[in-house]
């Protein structure tokens, strides 16, 4: 089989380098594990610049799409009889991921792997899978301080020092009361004087404040930056952050939103040794979540409002940023080239 699919230009507002875009393989007529690890992705008709992807699932392919314009079209081949590529193949699954740090899409709770390839697996303290906005997700609960963790020493994995990335796909299921915090990111030193990264949302009267701390030691009380926005419930939403540390500005994500307070952020970012979590931003019952959580992605690029915005719609609404796939023709083999590639390609 072979189809196509044309983005719609409005979810597209400038463009993107190596943006990885997810698609909904279940719209295209794939139903089983073994026709999505066949898919090859094209740029054109002839099969002949092919991109990298990733296969999470049955229904959840990731694909690298080098230049995203308002324009772009996208071509998918498969046949059920392909094996999927290595994940370090040129077009396997860590080429997709090549601008990021970590990425976890949360499918398998039991082994949380870092789709990057660098090798960034996380530990799950009581999270539970859930039907998520993209394939599989994890169930937080406050109340047994459900978190997703992962130690480091200093000056390797995810202490970053410079710019810094973090968005997730996020449902909360429970309203924040009085001062209570659920912490959706962190990276905690083990002390308030030693924490690096705080992505919080807070009870703040009719509204919610969101929060990122951007501290050393001797910037805890001082470097903490706020964005009030409408209580979002049971229902998906994008939420992020970045840092940008030369220019000292802190953006939030919220949705199709992106509000940049701007130049009296942290102008480096200290080292600290610990762990960074997910479903919490501390190793404390007191900041965990009571949401679902999906495709948690963490980078030392800043990638900006237009990349923030079409990842949203993307994200939230994929049916509608990709719209119809039709019959591109062709199908199958692919030609020579094709039947070349196939020799090489192994099982994950």
């Amino acid at each position: 089989m072979f189809k196509s699919a044309t983005v719609r230009s409005g979810d597209v507002p400038a463009t993107l380098t190596n943006y990885p875009t997810y698609v909904d393989l279940s719209r295209l007529g794939i139903t089983t594990l073994a026709e999505a690890q066949s898919v090859r992705v094209y740029a054109d008709s002839g099969k002949s610049t092919e991109w990298a992807r990733e296969i999470v699932s049955a229904t959840e392919m990731h694909v690298l799409v080098p230049s995203l314009t308002s324009s772009t079209e996208i071509f998918v081949d498969w046949d059920g009889v392909r094996s999927d590529y290595a994940v370090g193949a040129t077009y396997g699954r860590n080429a997709v991921w090549v601008d990021y740090v970590g990425v976890w899409h949360l499918e398998d709770l039991t082994s949380i792997v870092d789709s990057t390839g660098n090798g960034l697996t996380l530990t799950n303290d009581g999270a539970s899978e859930v039907t998520a906005k993209i394939g599989k997700g994890g169930e937080f609960n406050k109340a047994q301080a459900d978190q997703l963790s992962r130690s480091f020493s200093a000056g390797s994995d995810l202490d970053m020092t410079g710019d810094y990335h973090f968005s997730c796909l996020y449902y909360q299921t429970a309203t924040v009361q009085g001062t209570n915090q659920h912490g959706i990111c962190g990276i905690w030193g083990g002390s308030s004087s030693d924490r690096k990264f705080i992505h919080v949302l807070a009870a703040n009267g009719s509204k919610e404040r969101m929060r990122v701390l951007t501290a050393n030691s001797a910037q805890v009380n001082t470097n903490y930056y706020s964005s009030d926005f409408d209580e979002q419930l049971d229902t998906w939403v994008r939420y992020g952050f970045e840092i940008d540390v030369s220019a000292r500005d802190v953006a939030f994500m919220v949705e199709n939103n992106f509000e940049v307070i701007a130049g009296t952020g942290a102008s480096s970012l200290n080292s600290v040794t610990n762990a960074f979590f997910v479903g919490n931003f501390r190793d404390s019952s007191f900041d965990n979540v009571n949401a679902h959580m999906d495709e948690v992605r963490v980078s030392s690029i800043l990638f900006g409002e237009n990349r923030s915005k079409t990842e949203n719609k993307n994200q939230i609404d994929e049916a509608t940023f990709w719209g119809t796939w039709t019959d591109a023709g062709g199908g199958g083999g692919g030609g020579a080239a094709q039947a070349a590639r196939r020799g090489a390609v192994m099982m994950m």
